[in-house]
């Protein structure tokens, strides 16, 4: 299962994978670990793993990300994207767990 290990705000996301990894050891990360970085707009997001920056996600223009959402992202994470709609819902349904058994 995919988990956050770490998460690093303000990020310069115009680094690849080597400068992020300068920020913080990511040799050390086990299968399914993943170091989030959001930049200081709070509109992107990067998910890197060990070899690798596996994820991106650029919010839509005006949208920042929800900072409860994002130890979610990685669990959301298919392979090939992060899925942050599925992400949120997982917030809302640890927040109002009553009201999604209603539905």
């Amino acid at each position: 299962m995919n988990h956050l290990v770490r998460y690093v705000a303000d990020a310069d996301l115009r680094l690849g994978y080597t400068g992020l990894s300068k920020l913080v050891s990511l040799k050390n990360l086990g299968p399914g670990d993943f170091v989030a970085f959001v930049n200081a707009r709070q509109d992107k997001i990067k998910l890197c793993a060990k070899n690798d920056t596996l994820a991106y996600l650029r919010l839509p223009p005006g949208k920042k990300i929800d900072p409860r959402v994002i130890k979610f992202l990685p669990g959301t994470f298919n392979g090939t994207e992060i899925n942050y709609d599925a992400a949120m819902e997982k917030v809302l349904r640890s927040k109002f767990p009553k009201w999604f058994e209603k539905q």
